[in-house]
């Protein structure tokens, strides 16, 4: 979900643009904004890092984008843990244990070791 919030005595309307594609486009237009007024657009996206930022009008006829683009990542992918030591079904009578094991982040494809 992305939510602003526009400011403008003479407000006319306001879109989302999103570089959700590879490309930056228009996807929802609200013609019914007032100053200081909120809205909400509901977009589904995969997995990924996407710019967006909010175009808006007034009746004057002058836009402004926002002074800056906004970046939202999508990660619903889970990492992967593997446990390199101990192996399994250790058996040890010592009272301090070393484990060591890897993690991949299937997003960004960092291994982290730790």
């Amino acid at each position: 979900m992305f939510s602003y919030t526009a400011y403008d005595t003479n407000l006319k309307n306001c879109t989302l643009y999103g570089n959700f594609g590879g490309t930056w486009g228009a996807n929802e237009t609200n013609t019914s904004m007032t100053s200081g007024s909120q809205d909400t657009v509901s977009l589904i996206l995969t997995n990924g890092t996407y710019l967006w930022n909010v175009l808006c009008y007034d009746y004057a006829g002058n836009n402004v984008f926002n002074s800056t683009n906004y970046t939202v990542t999508v990660d619903s992918i889970k990492p992967s843990i593997t446990l390199n030591y101990p192996i399994a079904y250790y058996n040890t009578t010592d009272s301090n244990i070393n484990f060591n094991w890897s993690v991949v982040d299937n997003l960004d494809n960092n291994l982290r070791e730790l």
